[in-house]
């Protein structure tokens, strides 16, 4: 793995919300995500599970989950969001969305990940200790056939995004009829608005982790134009990309 592979395979930031806020990430949450609350409250939920946290929780939101987050304080909201793409184990159970207690063992752990949120040797490794110490009591969840499909189908598309849906069911080794039959079984959707739902995102990580330009962003997820672009981003999101970068600036 060379050192942008490294990088682009975690996402750790701190986020501060200064009003109620709901999210809903149908596609798929893109990573595997530990959160650590400081200020305000959250719940989230998906099918089989709702989670309430505060401030002092630590909770684990797992890559592929299609689920809803709302947020709401009297005051700001702000959590750390620590997000990365392999579990660094040999494991083939799949976690569910849960809180993860904070032992003695971790707490320090944790303390230090949180003050230290560049993605280096460091901060990696703290991250992997804390899951290597939490891994014995987190509880995991069945699968059905859909739900391993459209998995599946979502992470091939998030690597492959010009991908055609032809070439995406081939891979995924089912006819094109099963992909959209899977797809509206797991997500209520088709195919092509999970794609759609995985570039906004995208374009939602770019603008709040990077400075390139909407039209630089546009062009490098693969959309005709960045008034195309601008128009998809509007009715998935209400509102433009400027606003959303100006939100998270503040």
């Amino acid at each position: 793995m060379n050192r942008a592979e490294f990088r682009n395979s975690f996402l750790f930031a701190q986020y501060t919300l200064h009003e109620y806020r709901h999210n809903h990430i149908s596609p798929g949450a893109p990573r595997h995500y530990l959160g650590y609350m400081h200020e305000g409250y959250g719940r989230l939920q998906n099918r089989e599970v709702t989670l309430e946290v505060g401030p002092g929780d630590l909770f684990y939101i797992p890559k592929g989950c299609n689920y809803h987050s709302y947020w709401h304080n009297e005051g700001d909201i702000r959590f750390d969001s620590f997000g990365f793409v392999h579990f660094p184990f040999e494991d083939e159970r799949v976690f569910s969305l849960q809180a993860i207690p904070i032992t003695s063992g971790i707490r320090p752990l944790l303390e230090q990940l949180s003050a230290h949120k560049t993605v280096d040797g460091l901060s990696v490794g703290l991250l992997y200790q804390i899951l290597q110490a939490a891994l014995p009591s987190m509880a995991t969840t069945p699968q059905t056939a859909y739900d391993q499909l459209g998995a599946m189908a979502s992470h091939y598309m998030q690597q492959h995004p010009k991908e055609t849906m032809t070439a995406v069911a081939k891979a995924c080794g089912v006819s094109e009829s099963a992909l959209y039959a899977c797809f509206r079984r797991a997500y209520g959707k088709t195919p092509i608005a999970v794609r759609q739902e995985q570039l906004i995102q995208q374009a939602i990580g770019l603008l709040t982790t990077t400075d390139l330009a909407v039209e630089e962003i546009s062009e490098q997820l693969g959309f005709s134009s960045a008034a195309y672009f601008r128009k998809v981003f509007r009715q998935h999101t209400g509102s433009s990309p400027r606003k959303v970068r100006q939100r998270h600036l503040l």
